[in-house]
């Protein structure tokens, strides 16, 4: 785009349109009888009388300096011809580039009065951490202030604003949930301390629970031990056992002749009946510790 020339010197006609020969024309500062300078070149190197007298043609070069102006237009003999209040002269690209710029180095001061007033503000709520009266001081790495945190080192708080505490965490850690607690109540729950099952050869199948081998010692008497060992040798076993075919009774029942300790129990497995069968070695033998 290409921007149209502007009039290359002022010009001024009377009311019917004709030169105004020998007019006057009067400027001040907007809105005021205050006299304001305008000049006869572009650069300001020379300024025009006030008032401006026109040449035959009605022309003179004017040009404005910043800021707005009021422009009385007088014929030769005094007659008013216009009174214009608020002109202003055109901004130039240098101008604007200039204004830019002076608008963006206030930014930069703004921005530096900020970071000094936030420095100013920090170093004041330092000064109050600590000390008597004061601010509570704030660990580095925390992302929330505790001191606007409510915290208890109780374990019976029904309140989802109320963190518990290290302290409370330990506590339930420590306490857990003890064998009473479970066998209470109107379904009391009894814990198995230990479950296994192995084969008639004494080898383990699968994991079972608190289970760490099965030895055969011999036909039918099998002897357990345990990870991890009973408060005492007073805990029940319960064994079971596949029947191996025959009409005769089969069963696997603790040893009653075996003393057993805190981690080891044996189990024999006989037929039933008269017990002329004896004892026998089933292919699978099952227990669990209560």
């Amino acid at each position: 785009m290409y921007p149209l020339m502007t009039n290359v010197t002022a010009q001024f006609v009377d009311d019917n349109g004709k030169p105004l020969t020998g007019g006057q024309v009067w400027t001040y500062e907007s809105g005021t009888t205050t006299p304001k300078a305008t000049y006869v070149d572009p650069d300001g190197g020379a300024k025009n009388t006030n008032p401006i007298i026109l040449d035959e043609a009605g022309r003179a070069n004017i040009y404005l300096d910043d800021g707005a102006y009021r422009v009385r237009v007088l014929s030769a003999d005094g007659g008013l011809i216009a009174d214009t209040n608020k002109l202003s002269r055109y901004v130039t690209s240098t101008e604007l580039d200039e204004f830019i710029q002076q608008v963006q180095d206030g930014l930069d001061e703004l921005n530096q009065v900020k970071e000094s007033l936030n420095t100013i503000v920090e170093q004041g709520i330092e000064a109050q951490k600590g000390v008597a009266g004061g601010l509570a001081p704030l660990d580095e790495n925390d992302k929330i202030d505790p001191l606007y945190l409510k915290t208890s080192d109780a374990l019976d708080v029904d309140d989802s604003k109320t963190l518990a505490t290290s302290k409370a965490v330990k506590t339930l850690q420590d306490k857990k949930l003890e064998k009473k607690d479970l066998a209470s109540g109107d379904a009391p729950i009894f814990a198995v301390r230990g479950y296994g099952s192995f084969t008639g050869d004494g080898e383990k199948i699968g994991t079972g629970g608190n289970f760490k081998s099965a030895t055969r010692i011999s036909m039918g008497l099998f002897e357990v031990e345990l990870e991890t060992p009973m408060p005492d040798a007073n805990y029940c076993v319960l064994p079971t056992c596949t029947r191996q075919g025959g009409g005769d009774a089969q069963a696997a029942n603790p040893d009653g002749g075996f003393a057993q300790t805190t981690t080891k129990f044996r189990i024999i497995c006989a037929y039933g009946g008269d017990n002329t069968q004896g004892y026998f070695n089933p292919s699978r033998i099952n227990f669990i510790v209560i």
